[in-house]
């Protein structure tokens, strides 16, 4: 079970995607041009797609200050049939997003997109003061997830490879 990560106003926390607890069949996979070189995804089972709703990571976050947060993500989504996910955020306080399809365009090579869940009336979470898990899941398979950047100002955004100085 992953450390709960800090999450303040006065700092945006970065999250490798493999830092997360990862469930079966997500996996981490290997790539040079990943940060660190690893990352994760879920690839078709044998019988199709059966069983990859299963695929999911999530990561705990202890929210210190109650406000706004900015959500982004690293990813490689390669084609039309391989350019979602699934995101969800419950707290204490109850489920702040509940689960939704994410859909982060064809993105070829590793770019940063603001995670901004179809349907979501905003492109932020708004969180409160205590526990929070957010969680992402395999929606289609091939879809890969590098990291995730958080952030109290939508002015901040990730600019460099996660571990680059």
């Amino acid at each position: 079970m992953p450390v709960p990560q800090r999450l303040t106003h006065d700092r945006a926390v970065l999250l490798e995607a493999e830092s997360g607890a990862v469930l079966l069949p997500m996996e981490v996979a290997r790539d040079d041009s990943a940060s660190g070189g690893l990352y994760m995804w879920a690839r078709r089972t044998d019988d199709g797609v059966t069983g990859l709703q299963a695929a999911q990571a999530y990561w705990r976050l202890q929210v210190e200050h109650a406000g706004r947060y900015y959500l982004w993500a690293r990813v490689r989504t390669p084609s039309a049939t391989s350019d979602s996910f699934f995101v969800r955020v419950d707290a204490e306080q109850g489920e702040r997003l509940p689960r939704t399809a994410w859909h982060t365009g064809i993105r070829p090579s590793w770019t940063w997109v603001r995670v901004a869940p179809s349907g979501a009336r905003e492109q932020w979470l708004e969180l409160a003061q205590g526990r929070a898990v957010l969680e992402v899941g395999c929606r289609e398979d091939g879809a890969r997830l590098d990291a995730l950047f958080l952030a109290s100002s939508a002015d901040e955004t990730p600019t460099r490879r996660p571990g680059e100085g």
